[in-house]
């Protein structure tokens, strides 16, 4: 894609040509990003009815962290999805901040220790399963099933419809935009036959409770009342598109860096350390979620933009992390940065709620794949990426090849 062109001066200046659902932009997003904060660090685009474009860190932060000026009841995608909300990221405070205190306990620091050992079992199962073939798919093989089948069990959700889910939840934040009208249509459907299978779920929680989210979220309450089926259904939607999609890119990034850049490998295998300042830096430099939008509920002042009220604004997580106003080189991956501000699981109130169960599950599948893999080569040629960026700048397939082994432990 080529950089955005700056358009006529408006008073809506400076104008730029930017979508962030441009086919183009999935392959190289990086000169647009630097182009539009060249350009300023809040830009007007016309398309998809008009919004601003925040580019700069200090923008994003500011605006991020401000949810009563920049709203996130509307939606926070552009155009804004017709499908229900998801709880808490389209919520606002003061709604935000019960809906979170709900969900919070589940998704501590603690909770995600607590599921290690689950976690390691079911990576040696999956790298056990492709082992002695020489080579598998990193996205459908290795990084998709884990967080995938974790998730669904942390949900109380039967597992073995977990590809069901993560294709759905992968189409829907990466092909919604190019999906012809009998594929939507066909998207629909599907969604409606996976929320009969939750609303299953959540009627047998109500009878026989458990200690699975779903459960926790039947218990619990909300300003004085239980929560509905429709709350309920919302959440559990927000915790499926966060655990099927966005962890597994995470993984995903960081083994094919790691294909063209090996002198890492050996020394994450053992030093725990490194291997998670590696991770944090990969996800400032290659973040899973590269957007989310925000609506102005008056008129403001940011960046140098005059925003009214009612305007739509994209927050360009991607961008801010490689803002030079805040990391020295930001277009180089410097696998020992320290500190690293970056924000890609957001910032404030709407910040990721399961940044603790995904960092954890990145690092030991990552760790776990070099320590039995040692060798891997990625087959750059099967490469394949999402058709949009939209929201997550994944892949769709990731072909790699290694010498064969039989797993004893």
């Amino acid at each position: 894609m080529s950089k955005p062109e700056v358009l006529v001066a408006t008073d809506r200046s400076p104008v730029v040509q930017f979508d962030h659902h441009d086919p183009a932009l999935v392959h190289d997003p990086w000169p647009t990003y630097a182009k539009l904060r060249e350009v300023g660090p809040v830009t007007w685009s016309d398309a998809h009815g008009g919004f601003w474009a925040v580019a700069g860190y200090d923008e994003v932060y500011t605006a991020a962290r401000d949810d009563e000026t920049f709203c996130s009841g509307d939606g926070v995608t552009i155009p804004p999805e017709q499908a229900a909300k998801v709880i808490p990221i389209t919520a606002d405070p003061p709604d935000l901040r019960a809906y979170r205190d709900i969900l919070s306990p589940l998704f501590s620091p603690g909770a995600a220790k607590v599921r290690r050992d689950e976690i390691s079992a079911l990576v040696l199962e999956r790298i056990r399963a492709v082992g002695a073939q020489g080579g598998c798919d990193l996205v459908e093989d290795i990084a998709t099933p884990v967080p995938s089948i974790i998730t669904m069990r942390l949900l109380g959700i039967p597992q073995d419809g977990w590809r069901d889910y993560m294709h759905w939840y992968h189409d829907n934040s990466t092909r919604l935009m190019v999906m012809s009208p009998e594929e939507k249509r066909a998207h629909i459907q599907t969604f409606f036959v996976l929320r009969s299978q939750i609303e299953e779920v959540i009627a047998a929680r109500r009878s026989t409770s458990s200690e699975d989210l779903i459960s926790v979220l039947v218990r619990a309450e909300f300003d004085g009342r239980l929560l509905t089926d429709e709350e309920i259904i919302n959440t559990v939607s927000l915790v499926l598109a966060g655990g099927l999609d966005t962890t597994a890119t995470a993984i995903v990034n960081a083994l094919l860096f790691l294909d063209e850049h090996p002198e890492g490998r050996e020394r994450y295998v053992t030093d725990d350390q490194a291997l998670d300042t590696f991770l944090e830096e990969m996800l400032r430099y290659e973040p899973p979620v590269h957007s989310l939008a925000r609506r102005a509920t008056c008129d403001v002042e940011l960046g140098g933009a005059q925003i009214r009220a009612g305007d739509r604004l994209l927050l360009l997580w991607a961008s801010a992390n490689r803002d030079a106003k805040v990391f020295e080189d930001p277009d180089v991956m410097i696998a020992d940065r320290f500190p690293n501000r970056h924000m890609a699981f957001g910032i404030g109130q709407h910040r990721c709620i399961g940044s603790n169960l995904a960092r954890l599950q990145t690092r030991l599948v990552v760790q776990e794949f070099l320590r039995h893999f040692p060798d891997y080569r990625v087959s750059r040629d099967g490469l394949e990426r999402a058709a949009t960026l939209s929201v997550v700048r994944g892949y769709l397939r990731a072909p790699v090849t290694f010498t064969p082994i039989g797993i004893t432990s």
